[in-house]
C-alpha cells in the first residue's frame, strides 16, 4: 500500500513539473504591444509619412518591428480580412513600394556587428503586393546600408549609404529587378557593386532617365549621380564601363553650386541629339549636357557641357516640341518674369560657340580624375528677336546677312567718323565689326541678334 502511495505521488510530482515546463519558455517579444514602425528616411509624397505602412496593389503591409515580420492584410472576400505574416530580418531601416505597388521592398541591417557567422547578415528582401502576399526574392548584403532608392519604371534598386567598421560612401548596389512575369534574376548577377571615385564627394540625389538614344549604338537609360561637387553619369547598360564626370559651376562664396532637379529628352533625329539639362539652385543658367558616341573604348557614350542662361531663376524645366516631328526647346517657367522662357537647346553635333564665355567652370572630364577646367558656352537663347532654323545653313544665312551689311556699313563709318569722336573699341562700327568676325564662328541665335543690335546703333547715330 505504502509503495502505491509513493508511486502515485512521484506520478502527481512529474505531472506537474512538466506541465510548468510546458508553460515556461515564452519568448518575450509576444508580450509586447504592437506598435507601428517608423522611420527617418521620408518621402513628403508618400501618405503614410514616417510610419512603416504601405499601401499595396492588393494588400497593405504594417511593419511589426518585435518580432521583424511584416503584417499583410488582404480582404479574399466582402466583409473579410486575412493576415499573412512573413519574416524581414532584424533592424528594419527601409520600407518602401514600388511606384506602380506592385511590390515592398524591406532593407534590414542584421545583427550590427558581426561576430559569428550564425549572426543574421544585412538583407534586402522583395515581397508580392497582391492579393496573394509572398516573398519574391532575398538579396544578402556584405555590409549595412542605410539607404534604398528606387527606379520609377521599376527595373532597378540602388542600396548605399553603408556605415560598416570600413565603409565607402561612394559604393553603391545596384539591383537589376526582373520584368513583370519574369522569374527573379540569381542574385550574383542581378547584384552588382559600383565604387565611383570620391573626388566629387558623398551621392546626394539619384535620377534615373528614360532610354535615350546614343548615336552608333542602341538606346539606353543612364543614371545621374548628384554630388557635391559633381554629376556622375552611369551607364546602365555597361555597368562595367567608367563612370563619365560633369563638374559642377563654382559660386560666389567659393562652394559649388546645388543641382536641384535633372530632365531629359531622348532627342529628335537630324536635328539634336539626346540631351540632359540640370537645374541649378538659385542661378539662372541650367546645364545642358549633349549626348553623343563614344570617344574611347571604354566608353559607348560621351557628353558636351554647355550653359544656358535662361533670364531668371527658374521653378521648373521640362523639353517641349514646337513642331510635329522638330522644334525642340526647353522650357522654363520663371517666376521673376511671370513668363515660360523657352530656349533653343545648342546642337550635340558640334560643340556650341562661346558668346559670353564663363571666366572659369569645370567641364566633362574622364572618371577616376578631377575635372579640367574647360571654357564653357554661356549663351542665351531666350531673346524674343532671336530665331534659329535647324540644319547646318544657319551659320550659312548669318554670315550672308553679314557680307549684305558690310557695303552699308563702310559708308555709315566715313560718315560715322567725321561727325562725332568715338573711342576705337567701344564705337558701333567696332561692336558691328567684331559681331560680324564673331558670325563666321559663333552660334546663329547670338550672332545674328548681336549683329542686328549693332546694326541698329550705327544707324541711330547717323
Amino acid at each position: 500500500m505504502k509503495r502505491l502511495i509513493t508511486s502515485a505521488r512521484a506520478l502527481c510530482t512529474l505531472s506537474v513539473l512538466l506541465f510548468g515546463a510546458a508553460c515556461g519558455g515564452r519568448p518575450a517579444t509576444w508580450d509586447k504591444p504592437f506598435v507601428t514602425g517608423t522611420q527617418t528616411d521620408v518621402d513628403p509624397s508618400d501618405p503614410s509619412g514616417s510610419l512603416q505602412v504601405r499601401g499595396l496593389s492588393g494588400s497593405v503591409a504594417l511593419l511589426d518591428p518585435a518580432l521583424n515580420q511584416v503584417m499583410m492584410l488582404t480582404s479574399p472576400e466582402q466583409f473579410a480580412l486575412s493576415t499573412t505574416r512573413l519574416p524581414v530580418g532584424r533592424d528594419v531601416v527601409q520600407f518602401k513600394s514600388s511606384a506602380d505597388r506592385d511590390r515592398l521592398f524591406v532593407l534590414s541591417r542584421g545583427v550590427t556587428p558581426r561576430y559569428k557567422d550564425s549572426d543574421e547578415p544585412p538583407q534586402l528582401r522583395v515581397f508580392d503586393g497582391g492579393i496573394a502576399p509572398q516573398e519574391l526574392q532575398e538579396y544578402v548584403l556584405q555590409d549595412p546600408y542605410n539607404k534604398l532608392e528606387i527606379d520609377p519604371q521599376g527595373e532597378w534598386l540602388i542600396v548605399h549609404g553603408s556605415e560598416g567598421l570600413v565603409s565607402n560612401p561612394n559604393e553603391l548596389i545596384l539591383v537589376q529587378l526582373p520584368k513583370a512575369g519574369k522569374k527573379p534574376l540569381d542574385p550574383a548577377v542581378a547584384l552588382k557593386s559600383k565604387t565611383l571615385d570620391s573626388y566629387g564627394g558623398k551621392p546626394i540625389r539619384f535620377t534615373f532617365t528614360d532610354e535615350l538614344a546614343v548615336p552608333d549604338t542602341d538606346p539606353r537609360r543612364l543614371l545621374v549621380v548628384q554630388r557635391e561637387k559633381d554629376l556622375a553619369i552611369i551607364d546602365l547598360a555597361d555597368l562595367n564601363a567608367p563612370e563619365i564626370t560633369v563638374g559642377l559651376p563654382q559660386v560666389a562664396d567659393g562652394n559649388y553650386a546645388s543641382p536641384v532637379d535633372v530632365v531629359d529628352h531622348s532627342g529628335i533625329d537630324g536635328e539634336v541629339n539626346s540631351m540632359l539639362a540640370v537645374q541649378l539652385q538659385g542661378d539662372s543658367n541650367v546645364y545642358m549636357l549633349s549626348i553623343n558616341g563614344g570617344m574611347d573604348e571604354r566608353h559607348q557614350l560621351s557628353l558636351d557641357a554647355n550653359l544656358v542662361d535662361v533670364g531668371g531663376v527658374p521653378s521648373q524645366l521640362d523639353f517641349v516640341q514646337t513642331s510635329a516631328g522638330g522644334g525642340l526647346r526647353l522650357a522654363a517657367l520663371v517666376p521673376a518674369k511671370k513668363a515660360a522662357v523657352l530656349s533653343i537647346p545648342p546642337r550635340a553635333i558640334r560643340k556650341t560657340s562661346c558668346c559670353q564665355p564663363v571666366s572659369r567652370a569645370f567641364g566633362v572630364s574622364p572618371a577616376r580624375s578631377a575635372p579640367t577646367p574647360v571654357k564653357i558656352s554661356r549663351c542665351s537663347t531666350a531673346r524674343p528677336r532671336a530665331r534659329s532654323r535647324s540644319g547646318s545653313s544657319a551659320p550659312r544665312r548669318a554670315r550672308r546677312i553679314a557680307a549684305s551689311m558690310l557695303t552699308t556699313s563702310a559708308s555709315m563709318s566715313r560718315r560715322s567718323s567725321t561727325s562725332r569722336p568715338a573711342s576705337p573699341t567701344r564705337s558701333p562700327i567696332a561692336k558691328f565689326s567684331r559681331a560680324v568676325a564673331a558670325a563666321r564662328t559663333s552660334n546663329f541665335t547670338c550672332s545674328i541678334w548681336r549683329i542686328g543690335k549693332a546694326f541698329r546703333s550705327i544707324r541711330s547715330r547717323t
